[in-house]
């Protein structure tokens, strides 16, 4: 195991990383030569290296095999190359081009060939001619061994290129690129994204192992992705925190566009092709980033997220993805809860809800069984917004929310559901009552404007249990707002009531 600092130094030095690996094999080799060259004297007395005993014809006809021997390998190498690079510019974006022109072992390899090749040429020509003298035996020695060297190099090149075929390491290699200059290219450079976009090649070879059923290629894309831009986040919090005059710009990378645009593409393939788990995979990518978003109290990336779930959501709900649809929604649960638990500004919860409501119409229209657990998860979020104090500010945009859930049901003749939202209007605004007091007016005004116009609606439907459940919980309403002696709730219901 190396130490975690020299094996992070070699990760972002890969040129110095293979050419010690290279270096380690020439000093390997020379060591058994000399190994073999030691066994030798032991055994036979009388060897001796040098021994001038030199046929110049022979040497110039091996010097020349090995030359031409040589040669034809680069050139087959190079075009076994040529090709498992074509291959998997096809199976995988033009882009992974990129990363094999990037790959040090190519290079030093053709380096060592070309030295080499050119070395025993240079010795073919001058052998015979007494330019070297005594030194020409040696010389002859070391072509013979850095031809023997070039060939064992191509053990690693070979393990190298097959480890670049698997999209495991393409990926890895491609995600290095997903920095926070490349990303601020590409935001501001609206005319030149698909070529300076770092993601897209990773995308596409996501949506290549979407069509193949590849499970954990897609995971894996899906990973570094989230992995890098968390990255990024942590770059850009830095810069913050050390006031630098860069950080206006580098705030624009936490809007972040192209990562959503790229991850709803998938998530719509995923739907298109009835493969759950792959959305599964992206609901939870996005919901880390919102996490984080949260967490470093960035509002613009928190609300981006929120959208992408909610639209998300409102596509599985259509077509029956059960476990997708409840992840989207324990996710969107999770954002409102850390938004709480962080102290975050409250817009979020208004947010959430939002989505979750609109979900929750979509599953209603759709004839689905998420309605009810949307109603529950929304009261939940309420009664831990009351007791965070911010009551007078969200609990009216989460009644209205909660009052078209009750509507939509009554019309798609659900009139459970319609109980249920009714009965949680009802807890959520006794509970402001008890918890915000005075302050609690106008959100339980609205809260009770909701009971009234689904009771209306349950009328018209002649749904007499509906219209009494309202009817019901606005008179509790009353009587907890007369506890608290709440004038101003108690003559609005009471008008609601006449």
């Amino acid at each position: 195991m190396l130490p975690d600092k020299l094996e992070k130094f070699l990760a972002k030095h890969v040129w110095l990383q293979r050419i010690g690996v290279y270096v380690g094999i020439f000093l390997i080799i020379a060591f058994v030569f000399a190994f073999i060259f030691g066994i030798f004297n032991l055994i036979f007395p009388n060897f001796t290296f040098p021994n001038n005993a030199i046929n110049y014809d022979n040497e110039r006809y091996l010097l020349s095999a090995l030359v031409q021997s040589l040669a034809a390998t680069i050139a087959l190498v190079i075009t076994l190359s040529l090709v498992a690079v074509q291959l998997a510019a096809q199976s995988y974006s033009a882009r992974v081009i990129d990363v094999y022109k990037r790959n040090p072992d190519m290079w030093i390899l053709l380096c060592i060939y070309i030295i080499t090749i050119f070395y025993g040429l240079g010795l073919t020509k001058i052998i015979g001619l007494g330019i070297l003298g005594n030194y020409i035996e040696g010389a002859i020695f070391v072509a013979y061994f850095m031809g023997f060297f070039a060939f064992i190099c191509l053990v690693p090149y070979m393990l190298k290129t097959l480890d670049l075929l698997k999209p495991s390491t393409v990926i890895k290699l491609l995600a290095m690129d997903i920095t926070k200059e490349k990303l601020l290219a590409v935001i501001k450079d609206e005319n030149d994204i698909a070529e300076k976009d770092p993601i897209q090649p990773i995308i596409d070879i996501v949506n290549a192992a979407l069509s193949k059923n590849d499970y954990e290629t897609v995971k894996n894309g899906l990973n570094v992705i989230q992995k890098r831009t968390q990255t990024v986040f942590e770059e850009v919090m830095q810069v913050e925190k050390s006031y630098s005059p860069d950080y206006k710009e580098f705030r624009d990378i936490w809007e972040l566009e192209p990562i959503f645009i790229h991850l709803n593409r998938i998530a719509e393939i995923s739907v298109e092709i009835k493969k759950e788990e792959f959305f599964c995979l992206i609901i939870k990518n996005i919901a880390d980033i919102g996490i984080k978003a949260v967490e470093k109290e960035e509002y613009g990336l928190a609300i981006k997220t929120i959208f992408s779930l909610g639209n998300l959501g409102n596509s599985v709900v259509k077509i029956g993805f059960h476990e997708a649809t409840e992840r989207t929604i324990q996710s969107l649960v999770v954002l409102a809860d850390k938004s709480i638990n962080s102290s975050y500004d409250a817009e979020i919860i208004e947010y959430v809800v939002g989505e979750l409501s609109e979900i929750a119409i979509q599953a209603l229209e759709n004839k689905r069984y998420f309605a009810d657990a949307i109603v529950r998860s929304i009261q939940t979020i309420s009664y831990s917004s009351i007791s965070k104090g911010w009551a007078n500010v969200t609990i009216a945009d989460i009644a209205s929310s909660l009052e078209l859930i009750g509507i939509i049901a009554i019309k798609s003749h659900q009139y459970q559901i319609a109980i249920e939202v009714i009965t949680t209007l009802g807890n959520i605004g006794i509970k402001t009552i008890k918890e915000a007091g005075e302050e609690s007016v106008y959100g339980v005004t609205v809260t009770s404007f909701a009971l009234k116009n689904i009771e209306i609606h349950a009328i018209e439907k002649r749904k007499r249990e509906v219209s009494k459940a309202a009817k019901d919980n606005l008179i509790k309403l009353l009587d907890e707002s007369k506890k608290h002696n709440i004038g101003a709730i108690i003559d609005e219901i009471k008008k609601l009531m006449e």
